[in-house]
């Protein structure tokens, strides 16, 4: 097992993506800086709700909204640049995957699909990625409304069964051979675990 580890250069094809998904990160934060700056204007009550949050020990973020009276800005420009910048590193992260899964399965690269199709199956990746985000916010809310005190373990559950979910689709999709889900259910039951 370890032998296979080295012989795939896996450490190699995880640092490439843990690269792209850092380089996809700045953007987000830049989005997410914006969007929040967009939501707190006007809304003192919401704004300190924010700061008292998680959000409030946020390193720059956090700071910016502890010790300034003004609230964060943000402008079309800067939401357009996010979501170019989030996307076009989104997709370096799920073309590394799909690298690191055809050399894993020792697929040769004539058999890897073409530009295009890795570019489409790279934005599938994404899309489920950002459905199972929403997916696990609505459970986690929806859990919380429903069950009340006993929300914890019913979200943590329903959070369990949709990264399997997630981890499952994106083994079968990432990779240019045709598996199928006993192939990889062992994969992405391990990887659920760690994550």
């Amino acid at each position: 097992m370890f032998q296979k580890f080295g012989n795939d250069q896996a450490g190699a094809l995880a640092s490439r993506i843990a690269y792209h998904g850092l380089f996809s990160l700045f953007p987000l934060l830049l989005l997410f800086t914006t969007i929040l700056g967009y939501v707190l204007s006007g809304h003192p009550a919401l704004r300190q709700h924010v700061i008292d949050s998680a959000l409030g020990n946020f390193p720059i973020i956090g700071t910016q909204l502890r010790h300034t009276n003004q609230s964060l800005g943000g402008n079309a420009a800067a939401v357009a640049v996010g979501i170019g910048g989030l996307v076009y590193g989104s997709l370096g992260v799920s073309q590394s995957a799909q690298a690191a899964m055809n050399e894993v399965w020792n697929i040769p690269y004539v058999e890897w699909p073409n530009f295009f199709l890795r570019r489409a199956r790279g934005l599938a990746v994404i899309a489920v990625l950002g459905v199972s985000l929403l997916a696990s916010g609505a459970l986690a809310a929806a859990a919380g409304a429903v069950f009340g005190g006993v929300a914890t373990p019913i979200a943590f559950a329903g959070s369990v069964l949709v990264n399997f979910g997630v981890f499952l689709a994106a083994f079968l999709v990432l990779t240019a051979e045709n598996l199928g889900w006993r192939d990889v259910v062992l994969g992405a039951v391990l990887s659920t675990v760690f994550w």
